[in-house]
């Protein structure tokens, strides 16, 4: 059972990829039904977890990215703290959502339906 739960992905794609051989030119569907299936279990299943791995490495990123700056804002004042978190907010919306036609503030959302 252990093996079969390392090795899931692999028996996957090896009976997708059996039905791409096996199937009938004659269907309503293309053969990108199969790849997209393959391409999924790829993505989401052991032994590839390409999701995961994915997910590990943009994590590795922000931390080598943010470790000065958090290290120093945690010994900073609580006063600095809460400015700064403010400022950061406000430069997402400004240049993050602002442009993207979102918001984060309520003065600007508009509730009417």
């Amino acid at each position: 059972m252990e093996h079969l739960k390392k090795n899931i992905g692999l028996y996957l794609v090896g009976l997708l990829s059996l039905a791409i051989i096996f199937d009938d030119p004659n269907d309503d569907y293309g053969i990108g039904v199969w790849i997209f299936a393959i391409l999924l279990v790829m993505f989401m299943i052991p032994p590839f977890s390409f999701k995961d791995r994915f997910i590990d490495l943009l994590f590795r990123f922000y931390s080598w990215l943010f470790q000065v700056p958090l290290g120093w804002l945690k010994k900073a004042p609580r006063w600095f703290q809460i400015s700064f978190a403010i400022a950061i907010i406000i430069l997402f919306e400004e240049f993050i959502f602002k442009p993207l036609g979102y918001t984060v503030y309520p003065w600007r959302i508009d509730f009417s339906l």
